[in-house]
This record gives structure tokens, C-alpha cells and sequence, in this order.
């Protein structure tokens, strides 16, 4: 019984690791999207 609860927890603890693992992730590859978006404009600008 005590190792089926503690393996539900890991279980849980598990899930949220890997949540905030996706998070940012997602959170780094919008960023340099966004860096990379801002650098493109900008040359275009001086460009013209």
C-alpha cells in the first residue's frame, strides 16, 4: 500500500516536472522567434 501511493506521487510530482519542462520550452522558442522576427525587421528597415 505504502509503495502504491508513493508511486502515485512520483507519478503526479512527474507530471507537473514534465508541464513546466514543456512550458519553457515553449517559452525559449517563442522568445527567439520573437528575437529573430524584431532582428529580420530591422535590417529590412535599414535596408529601405
Amino acid at each position: 500500500m505504502m509503495k502504491n501511493s508513493l508511486s502515485r506521487r512520483f507519478l503526479r510530482s512527474y507530471k507537473k516536472n514534465t508541464a513546466a519542462i514543456f512550458f519553457s520550452f515553449a517559452l525559449t522558442f517563442l522568445l527567439l522567434t520573437v528575437l529573430l522576427t524584431l532582428i529580420h525587421t530591422n535590417f529590412r528597415i535599414s535596408g529601405i
